[in-house]
């Protein structure tokens, strides 16, 4: 005999949701999966500027020699 996992009632069987628990799951709305702290916002700026920088500053042979590199790791 087992316990509903979400309200604690008493069930026969080896069931984890009691018939009302399962039936309120079933028609719960699905969560906005499109939720993100103020970092992920950040992080598209970031990488702009980082790009600037790597072209803007660094010397053409270092350059050519890193985004080699990344070619081959990727």
């Amino acid at each position: 005999m087992g316990r509903c996992s979400s309200c604690g009632v008493d069930l026969p069987g080896h069931e984890e949701l009691c018939q009302k628990c399962a039936r309120y799951g079933a028609l719960a709305a699905p969560q906005d999966s499109f939720r993100h702290s103020w970092t992920t916002y950040i992080y598209l700026p970031l990488c702009i500027l980082l790009s600037y920088v790597f072209v803007t500053y660094v010397p053409a042979p270092v350059a050519v020699g890193v985004l080699l590199v990344g070619l081959v790791v990727i």
